[in-house]
C-alpha cells in the first residue's frame, strides 16, 4: 500500500443552482506521481448517500468520468436544498507548502491550521485546484439542520491520527473585492475581527474614496456575495458622485463616513444634492474645496453629488426698466460647462465662459412688456442647470418736438387778430364820428 502522500482527493467544485434545483460536484482521489504542479480535479460524492442522511432527490442524467481504473458520475442533484458548509480536512497538510487555488492561478481560499469560518453559498460553480501531492478528507453538510455528512476517503486504510483539519470557507477575508477598488481600499484579509472593523475604506483612486468614521460589523456570511460585486452597490468611479444602494447593503445605511471626491473641475466649492435634492446641514457638514478635491462627512449613505453652483448676476430677477438694450450677466462654478441662452423662448445661442473666472455676458434687446431671460448649462461632469429670471420694460413716453414754441407763436397770432380787429373797429369808428361832425 503507498503512503498517504502518494495520494490526493481533491478538488472542490460547488455548484449550487438556486431555486428549482441545485447539484454539487464531489470529489475523487488520483495519485499524483505524473510531474505536474497543476491539475484540476473534480469532488464527486461515494456511492452510498444514506450515509450522509439521505438528502438525495434524485441523480442528474450525465457521462461519467474515467480516471484511470475509477468511473466516477461527478453530478449529484440535490433538489430544492442548498448546503450550508463545505469542511475539508487535510492529511498532514503543510499550510506553509500548499494552497487552494483557482483556475487562474491566484489563491482565492487560504488554507491555514485550526481555522474555522463560516461560509454563504451562492448561485455558481466553484472551482478550485489543489496543489499538491497530500490527500484529503472532504465533508459535505447538506442544509441548515443536517448533522450527518459523508465522507470520501483518498485510501480506506488512510491513518487520520495525524491529520489537521481546517474549513475552507469564504468571509471577506478570503474573496477578492473588484478592481475598481484599489488605492486605499482597506485589506479585509488583514482584519482580525470582522464583527469590529474600524476606519473600513473604499477608494476609487482619482475619483472618489469613502472613509467610514462607524465601526462596522462585516462579519455577516451574506456580505461575501454582495462584496464579490460591490461595484454594483457601490459606485464612486464618476467624477463628483458617491452612491451606496443602503437598501442592499443596510451594514453601511446609517453609518457615519468621511467622504472625498477627487479632480473635480469647479472653481469654487460646489452644491451637494442627496438623491437629487439639495443637501441640508443635517444630511452634510465640513465641507471643503480646494485644488479639485471635494470632502465632507455624511451622517449615512445614498447618492450624494456634486453639482456646480449657476446664478445669474445682472439684471435682477424682478427688474424694471426703460432701456431696451440691457446686459445680461451670470457665472459658472465650472468653467468646462456648455452655457445657453434663452430671450422670451427665443434661442440666443451658446456664451462664452471665462476660463479662469467662470463669468459669461450676452446683450439682450427687451421687448415692450414683461421679458423672460433664462440660462441653461451643461456641468463637464454632466449635470444639467438652469436659472431664470423675469423683468419689465417700459419705454419712456414721446416728447413733441417744438411744442411749447408752436403754442406760444398760436397765442401771439390769435392775440395779434384781436388787436388787428380792435384797430379795424376803432378806426372805422373814427371814421364815422368824423363824417357825423362835418
Amino acid at each position: 500500500m503507498k503512503p498517504v502522500h502518494d495520494f490526493l482527493i481533491i478538488v472542490a467544485i460547488l455548484g449550487i443552482i438556486s431555486g428549482t434545483a441545485g447539484s454539487i460536484i464531489y470529489a475523487f482521489n488520483k495519485n499524483l506521481s505524473e510531474n505536474s504542479n497543476l491539475q484540476r480535479f473534480p469532488l464527486v460524492a461515494e456511492q452510498d448517500l444514506n450515509k450522509a442522511g439521505k438528502v438525495l432527490m434524485g441523480q442528474q442524467n450525465c457521462n461519467d468520468i474515467t480516471i484511470g481504473n475509477n468511473t466516477i458520475a461527478p453530478y449529484q442533484d440535490f433538489g430544492n436544498t442548498s448546503l450550508s458548509s463545505i469542511d475539508v480536512c487535510f492529511i498532514n497538510w503543510n499550510p506553509s507548502s500548499y494552497t487552494l487555488i483557482d483556475e487562474n492561478g491566484h489563491s482565492s481560499i487560504p488554507i491555514a491550521s485550526n481555522s474555522s469560518e463560516n461560509r454563504t453559498l451562492t448561485t455558481g460553480v466553484y472551482c478550485y485546484y489543489l496543489q499538491s501531492n497530500h490527500s484529503a478528507h472532504v465533508y459535505v453538510k447538506v442544509g441548515q439542520n443536517q448533522s450527518c455528512s459523508w465522507e470520501q476517503e483518498a485510501n480506506s486504510s488512510t491513518n487520520t491520527n495525524n491529520s489537521t483539519t481546517v474549513s475552507v470557507v469564504e468571509t471577506l477575508k478570503t474573496i477578492k473585492l473588484p478592481n475598481v477598488f484599489k488605492g486605499k481600499t482597506t485589506n479585509l484579509s488583514k482584519v482580525s475581527d470582522l464583527s469590529k472593523v474600524k476606519g473600513f475604506i473604499l477608494d476609487a483612486p482619482k475619483k472618489g474614496k469613502i472613509t467610514f468614521t462607524d465601526t462596522l460589523n462585516l462579519s455577516s456570511t451574506t456580505l461575501v456575495a454582495l462584496f464579490k460585486k460591490l461595484d454594483k452597490y457601490v459606485k464612486i468611479t464618476k467624477k463628483g458622485v458617491v452612491e451606496i444602494n443602503s437598501k442592499v447593503l443596510s451594514v453601511f445605511a446609517k453609518k457615519k463616513a468621511a467622504v472625498s471626491m477627487f479632480d473635480l473641475p469647479f472653481i469654487e466649492t460646489p452644491d451637494l444634492y442627496v438623491d437629487g435634492e439639495k443637501a441640508t446641514e443635517k444630511q452634510v457638514s465640513d465641507v471643503k474645496y480646494g485644488k479639485g478635491v471635494l470632502s465632507f462627512n455624511v451622517s449615512g449613505f445614498s447618492k450624494y453629488e456634486a453639482v456646480p453652483k449657476l446664478e445669474i448676476i445682472e439684471p435682477k430677477n424682478g427688474f424694471t426698466t426703460k432701456k431696451s438694450s440691457i446686459t445680461l450677466k451670470g457665472k459658472i462654478g465650472d468653467p468646462t460647462a456648455s452655457v445657453s441662452a434663452t430671450l422670451n423662448n427665443k434661442v440666443l445661442g451658446n456664451l462664452k465662459v471665462a476660463t479662469k473666472s467662470g463669468e459669461f455676458n450676452k446683450a439682450l434687446t427687451l421687448s415692450t412688456g414683461k421679458n423672460n431671460i433664462v440660462i441653461k448649462a451643461a456641468s463637464g461632469l454632466g449635470q444639467k442647470l438652469e436659472a431664470s429670471i423675469s423683468g419689465v420694460f417700459t419705454p419712456e413716453a414721446k416728447k413733441e418736438v417744438g411744442g411749447f414754441f408752436s403754442r406760444q407763436l398760436f397765442g401771439l397770432i390769435v392775440l395779434a387778430l384781436i388787436l388787428i380787429s380792435m384797430g379795424v373797429a376803432w378806426w372805422y369808428y373814427k371814421k364815422k364820428d368824423q363824417r357825423n361832425l362835418s
